[in-house]
């Protein structure tokens, strides 16, 4: 999976997508402090790939360096195991000199469409209402849902992708995989 995302950015700066390869972690590692401003998501993504929960993991890069990432990685309702067809994404990253020109959301669509390729059932994400439901997402609690995280109702949100039994007998609190615990 690679795809030309040029139609957003500059014209004279091509940006393409691909999956993380190895030797990627240091340009991601730099992408998401600088865009966080701080080593907290990196360490995040670190402990996640060391761990194997990186189910997707994206780039965005020049033909020089990495310029933006996002990550997909299992997610579990109450009384049930993380499961590779329920997914959280986080975090998605785009370094400053790079933000206002699409690539989050290229990093999105591309992300979201590796995970229908996967047969991922659900997605879910803690941010911004208004940006993430242009891709689908609703908020969770109109299912029945909430996350581990203290924020608005709103800003807990789903997609799904494929409606199916787990789908259907989701309830209660959602919980991100045990890394994500230090943001607690």
């Amino acid at each position: 999976m690679t795809s030309q995302v040029s139609s957003m950015i500059q014209p004279d700066s091509p940006i393409v997508v691909r999956p993380e390869s190895d030797g990627d972690a240091d340009g991601i590692r730099r992408v998401l402090v600088a865009a966080f401003e701080g080593e907290t998501e990196a360490d995040l993504v670190e402990a996640l790939r060391k761990n194997r929960a990186l189910v997707v993991s994206l780039v965005a890069c020049t033909d020089r360096e990495i310029v933006g990432h996002v990550s997909f990685s299992p997610m579990h309702a109450d009384g049930q195991p993380d499961r590779d067809d329920t997914l959280g994404l986080a975090p998605l990253s785009v370094h400053p000199q790079w933000q206002r020109r699409g690539l989050g959301s290229s990093l999105i669509q591309c992300g979201l469409d590796e995970c229908r390729k996967r047969a991922v059932g659900t997605i879910f994400v803690l941010g911004a209402p208004e940006f993430y439901g242009r891709f689908g997402f609703v908020p969770a609690h109109t299912r029945g849902l909430r996350s581990v995280f203290k924020a608005p109702p709103d800003a807990f949100q789903m997609l799904v992708l494929r409606d199916n039994a787990l789908v259907r007998s989701l309830a209660g609190l959602v919980h991100y995989r045990p890394e994500f615990d230090s943001f607690l």
